[in-house]
């Protein structure tokens, strides 16, 4: 059974809608500008993303680098740290055997 459509229900099926005064505007052509737009911005964004992906990615090989050279320094560290405890220790150590002796 066919039912019969009016100009409205016709023309928003197509994408086509009636304006002021009896002009039709294309809501298709208006979709696409946007999603266009939206495209073109969402282009923008990933190469400003890939951009500063790249430059962390070079830049991380110098981080990492630093990164290795503060844990070596923090080794070094530690081990003149654990040398200067022991004599501290044994320092201490020989004073109570003067103190007690």
């Amino acid at each position: 059974m066919l039912r019969a459509l009016d100009d409205s229900q016709i023309l928003g099926r197509v994408g086509v809608t009636r304006a002021f005064g009896g002009a039709v505007a294309n809501t298709n052509l208006a979709k696409t500008s946007r999603l266009t737009e939206a495209q073109e911005r969402l282009d923008r964004a990933i190469a400003r993303l890939e951009k500063a992906v790249a430059g962390h990615a070079n830049g991380g090989d110098a981080l990492t680098r630093a990164l290795e050279a503060a844990r070596d320094e923090n080794r070094a560290l530690r081990e003149v740290n654990d040398a200067v405890g022991h004599r501290l220790d044994a320092a201490i150590d020989r004073l109570r055997q003067v103190l007690e002796g």
